[in-house]
């Protein structure tokens, strides 16, 4: 035998709060502004070991990065756009997109747990991605100002047809 349900069982209750209707205007509150620190954030980094920590201002839990840091990363980001190679192939048959590579700088400047995180879409250019962390290896020192014993980065190389 199959019971029945009663209809009032059935029936949505009635403390949900409602939503404002088309006539409802609704009072937004507005958002305090958060005020942006000077990181070196990569854009379009991954998260985790290879990509940037939440930023921040130096000093405090450590979490932060130093105008040292920062410098230094930028000073290797444009090392490898200025050593970026397109491979003639690719040029020539217009492929273009972003290889992201990850790798881990020590102290001594040498470029280490190189890898592909993102492919470009095509074989070539994620190739020249890898060979440039090879060609650019060993980058400068970290200053003694960071007081890091390595920094985990993963810029995106661009590969666009001008």
């Amino acid at each position: 035998m199959v019971e029945s349900v009663a209809p009032e069982a059935l029936r949505k209750p009635r403390h949900l709060p409602r939503r404002p209707g088309k006539n409802q205007k609704e009072k937004l509150k507005p958002k305090p502004a958060t005020p942006r620190t000077a990181t070196s954030e990569i854009i379009g980094a991954a998260p985790g070991p290879f990509g940037p920590g939440p930023g921040g201002t130096p000093g405090g839990t450590g979490r932060g990065t130093s105008n040292a840091e920062a410098a230094d990363q930028n000073q290797i980001r444009r090392r490898l756009e200025r050593d970026k190679k397109y491979p003639p192939a690719s040029q020539s048959r217009r492929e273009e997109g972003v290889s992201m590579v990850g790798f881990v700088v020590p102290k001594d400047g040498s470029v280490t747990l190189a890898r592909l995180i993102k492919s470009s879409g095509h074989q070539r250019l994620d190739d020249e991605a890898m060979a440039l962390l090879r060609r650019v290896s060993p980058l400068p020192p970290i200053p003694p100002e960071v007081d890091k014993t390595s920094m985990s980065l993963s810029p995106p190389l661009r590969f666009t047809i001008r």
